[in-house]
């Protein structure tokens, strides 16, 4: 076996595979976030479902790494106008998560709770928050909701659509917008 400067083992393999296993995905991210790229802003862009599906499941993997030691929830501000895909990429991250309940749009009812799967392995996240904040218009509105409790629990991934409407910032930021070409979509991920 060969060994790298430190003595330790280097594995080689000749199937690459192990690229996109989320063990590989995990320990990549880890890497990053040890040596400081925790704060950078990566566009992406997506030509299909496969795509996006790719590009959630690799954020997913870099934020609950990025979030794992955090003593409050994990919130994720989704921004972008009608149509371009923040409900979508809620839905890719809720069947990552285990949850197999239908999730569709809280625009209406404002919020949604669903329970994760422990055994998905991602964070410690118990909970799901899916919260639509378009047809609020102010901080206020989100008291209704006991958004306070929300935030203090660690348990929690909340991920919020149209934050700027309620002039939430997140530390977690999705811009998504529709480009030319149907089923295009671009995200710039804070």
């Amino acid at each position: 076996m060969r060994r790298c400067h430190q003595n330790a083992p280097v594995v080689v393999r000749s199937n690459r595979s192990f690229l996109t296993q989320p063990s590989f995905l995990r320990r990549t991210a880890d890497f990053l976030y040890r040596k400081g790229y925790d704060g950078y802003m990566k566009t992406r862009t997506s030509h299909s479902l496969e795509e996006t599906q790719d590009i959630a499941k690799e954020w997913l993997v870099d934020i609950s790494i990025k979030t794992e030691n955090l003593d409050k929830a994990t919130i994720v501000g989704l921004s972008g106008h009608l149509g371009a895909g923040k409900t979508a990429f809620v839905k890719l991250i809720a069947k990552m998560l285990g949850i197999n309940e239908n999730v569709t749009s809280p625009t209406f009812v404002i919020m949604k709770n669903y329970n994760v799967d422990p055994k998905m392995g991602y964070a410690n996240w118990k909970k799901l928050v899916h919260i639509d904040a378009y047809r609020l218009e102010k901080p206020e509105d989100l008291e209704a909701l006991n958004f306070e409790e929300i935030i203090l629990d660690k348990d929690n991934l909340i991920m919020i659509e149209w934050p700027e409407n309620v002039g939430l910032k997140t530390d977690n930021q999705i811009n998504m917008k529709a480009v030319e070409g149907e089923g295009v979509f671009e995200m710039s991920f804070v």
